[in-house]
């Protein structure tokens, strides 16, 4: 969060010369005086050469304290209160403007991952109970060429195939939809303007999470329970789909903030490119308005998901794995 925060007050441009220098004139100020105002100390400390035009101290810094007087400081006492700030191109409060296009990306990145981690372990099932090579190695096949696709380029290729007018016109180019006469019929368009780019970020990571399934699955086939459960006459389909679906899944839960993670990432190109009103569209356009508090904002609540994720995985960890159950209970 620190280096996110210096990386965008050194970037080049200005927040407050973006905002004023068109209303210039109606305050009165010069783009000097604008400038100057935005002049403030970055961090606790300021790090500046000794003697600029010398040639050996030049190299060697100048270390001075700035004590609270700096930006830093002055942007966590209000985080602490719950107070984000207002944004430089909205003119409206942190909360407001977030909240709206946050719910978009939650509800897309929820969606994504249920149809991730459904499509993945129904692959390894059929994997695992396929004979055929000829069908193992085309699903293997087809799941590589999907992972080594990135998303905003499927994203491209489904806009062309699927929404031009030159190809299948079948699906809307971008935008949320949903503004039907009642809730029904608003779902179901919803649903139809965000096929497309659930499909973008959930099918490239179903190779990835379809090989840990079924490895896991190798693991816990050759483990003394499911040879027992062979023993006393159970089916192979049975031992796999009752037992060791349910342990080879456990592992998952370690891979699935990291896929959020990067579902929220994948995001930012992918609401650009189909134009819905999530965080990633927002983090662009805060970026080309240098709206500084809407990106630490979005960059906040992101950093919050994922820890809020790993917690969440850990304690499904304790709950749903014997081994680590059984030593969380004796500590």
């Amino acid at each position: 969060m620190v280096f996110s925060f210096w990386l965008a007050r050194e970037a080049p441009g200005d927040p407050f010369l973006i905002q004023y220098q068109s209303q210039e004139k109606h305050f009165g100020l010069s783009a000097k005086a604008v400038e100057s105002s935005s002049k403030q100390p970055l961090f606790f400390f300021s790090f500046e050469p000794l003697d600029e035009g010398h040639l050996v101290f030049q190299f060697f810094p100048s270390i001075s304290f700035n004590g609270t007087h700096n930006q830093f400081f002055s942007w966590t006492k209000k985080l602490f209160t719950g107070d984000l700030g207002n944004s430089f191109r909205w003119k409206s409060s942190i909360w407001k403007v977030i909240f709206p296009p946050f719910l978009v990306s939650i509800m897309l990145g929820t969606i994504s991952t249920l149809i991730m981690v459904l499509l993945a372990i129904w692959l390894a099932l059929v994997l695992s109970e396929s004979k055929s090579s000829k069908t193992t190695n085309g699903i293997w096949l087809v799941l590589d060429f999907l992972y080594s696709i990135p998303p905003y380029w499927l994203a491209i290729l489904l806009l062309i195939f699927f929404t031009s007018s030159s190809f299948l016109q079948i699906f809307p180019s971008g935008g949320l939809g949903g503004e039907k006469s009642n809730v029904i019929l608003s779902f179901l368009d919803m649903a139809y303007h965000l096929f497309l780019p659930i499909i973008c970020l959930s099918l490239p990571p179903v190779a990835y999470f379809t090989k840990i399934i079924h490895q896991n699955i190798g693991l816990e086939s050759k483990k003394v329970y499911s040879l027992n459960s062979a023993s006393r006459g159970f089916s192979a389909r049975w031992i796999l789909r009752k037992e060791v679906l349910r342990n080879s899944l456990i592992p998952l839960f370690a891979h699935i903030p990291l896929f959020l993670s990067s579902i929220l990432g994948g995001a930012l190109m992918i609401e650009k490119i189909f134009n819905l009103p999530g965080m990633g569209k927002l983090m662009v356009d805060a970026f080309s308005y240098r709206d500084y508090p809407i990106i630490f904002s979005i960059a906040l609540l992101t950093g919050l998901l994922t820890l809020t994720a790993f917690l969440v995985t850990d304690l499904l960890y304790v709950r749903f794995s014997p081994q680590i159950g059984r030593g969380f209970n004796k500590s």
